[in-house]
């Protein structure tokens, strides 16, 4: 089967009033609130990505993919907020899946190679064995 897949960050945008706009970067910090998500926001992308996956399976398109891998991929070390956080990104993106497959849109998550942060820095340079 060939994949025609089409970029779902569309629904994200909405409300994003920035000088300049990444409009190939989810704008993650639209949708954070401390350690959680805000429940406005995400009730908005979810409705803004059902019309969306709609219009895209009508076009054709087959698959869906989303930014990104480091929002839903949660380690042990990580503090409190920061799983926190992600388990309310997790929620929402397993909301998001399900309605890409209603559409018949299979969903996948885009990542870099490797993504960074704080708490993974703490772990590496902890661990002197690789």
């Amino acid at each position: 089967m060939e994949l025609f897949i089409i970029d779902g960050i569309a629904p994200f945008f909405r409300g994003c009033d920035q000088d300049v706009i990444n409009w190939s970067k989810t704008p993650f910090p639209y949708l954070e609130r401390g350690d959680d998500l805000k429940p406005e926001r995400c009730e908005q992308i979810t409705k803004d990505f059902k019309r969306f996956c709609r219009k895209a399976a009508e076009a054709g398109y087959n698959g869906i993919t989303l930014d990104d891998l480091a929002h839903i991929c949660c380690f042990g070390f990580y503090p409190t907020g920061l799983q926190k956080k992600i388990a309310a990104y997790r929620t929402l993106f397993s909301t998001l899946f399900e309605i890409a497959l209603q559409f018949e849109l299979r969903p996948f998550i885009t990542t870099d190679l490797l993504f960074f942060n704080e708490a993974i820095d703490k772990s590496i340079n902890h661990n002197d064995e690789g």
